[in-house]
């Protein structure tokens, strides 16, 4: 049990008390479950507030407000941290586990501030960071296109899916299939644009951070 979390500071604060009055422990009580309470009706109103925002368009954008300020205004993934900060690890963030370029992906090219991923036996987009998936687009040619806001505040774009396996606002472990890749004379490929700030990146330059 983390010791920063309430139970804990609770359990902690009577075995402090043992020698107390029963008014100071009923006081420790009447404070553990006044806090339980407003962080339960805390939780439950920010997870309101986001299926409200979900069912919100902005009229001059023509997307729903909560696409429109995960992908425009902050990084969903600093609410989470700042979340779980709150209520303990409420929601499982793991960005340890590390991708491979050259066992991921057989070749990948970096052409006008977009990287062209080609595998010859493996079908599988594996997500390159820990995300928020913030947008999907189902293209013209019955492919698909799946936006991530990472964790490290990149967005990642993989374009050219034949088919993804998350939903819109899902969260996405690092090295993750995300989706397959369409297959074309032979070969599993895709395109991932890589973004931060408005400046475009090579896939080589984000995977040494």
């Amino acid at each position: 049990m983390k010791k920063d979390s309430l139970i804990y500071k609770y359990k902690k604060a009577m075995k402090e008390s043992e020698n107390a009055t029963n008014s100071e422990k009923k006081k420790i009580r009447y404070n553990f479950v006044t806090k339980l309470f407003f962080r339960i009706f805390l939780s439950t109103f920010i997870l309101l507030c986001l299926v409200i925002a979900n069912k919100i368009s902005i009229s001059t954008k023509g997307i729903k407000l909560s696409e429109y300020t995960i992908e425009k205004n902050w990084n969903f993934l600093k609410m989470v941290t700042v979340f779980n900060g709150m209520f303990g690890e409420f929601i499982v963030i793991n960005d340890d586990q590390t991708v491979d370029s050259n066992t991921l992906y057989d070749q990948i090219t970096y052409h006008h501030n977009v990287n062209y991923i080609t595998n010859y036996d493996f079908s599988g987009a594996m997500a390159t960071s820990s995300g928020v998936v913030s947008k999907i687009v189902k293209n013209k040619d019955k492919t698909y296109t799946i936006t991530i806001q990472g964790i490290d505040d990149y967005v990642y774009i993989y374009d050219g899916l034949e088919s993804i396996d998350f939903s819109i606002y899902n969260y996405v472990e690092k090295g993750t299939v995300i989706g397959l890749a369409k297959k074309e004379n032979n070969q599993y490929t895709f395109k991932l644009t890589i973004k931060k700030d408005g400046k475009y990146y090579d896939f080589y330059d984000t995977a040494k951070d």
